[in-house]
């Protein structure tokens, strides 16, 4: 993987892939994707909203489930660590990633 050191390349990658999957792919116009990770454990949940209802997102492992695996990682603060929740969501509309984290959940 080679954008896994570098968090902003990293976050760059995911959202051009998730942008063109929600927009080509999912016939959604919102994914929202919490990440809950302790230690070396990440388990990842989305919601999709397709014709303006929310429904399981499946987003392809192809599409960013590898970069969103390597994303806690590359993200460490020093003297806080990694975080331990986080939010990913983008609306179709505009096709721009935006994150919330928490350290403390």
């Amino acid at each position: 993987m080679s954008n896994a050191g570098n968090p902003r390349e990293l976050l760059g990658e995911i959202e051009a892939r998730l942008a063109r999957w929600l927009r080509e792919e999912s016939r959604g116009t919102r994914v929202d994707i919490n990440m809950v990770g302790i230690g070396r454990v990440l388990l990842r949940t989305g919601t999709l909203v397709v014709n303006g209802i929310e429904v399981p997102a499946h987003i392809p492992y192809e599409v960013a489930a590898v970069q969103m695996n390597h994303l806690r990682a590359a993200q460490v603060v020093p003297g806080w660590g990694a975080w331990t929740w986080c939010r990913l969501w983008m609306d179709a509309s505009d096709g721009v990633l935006h994150q919330e984290c928490d350290w403390m959940r």
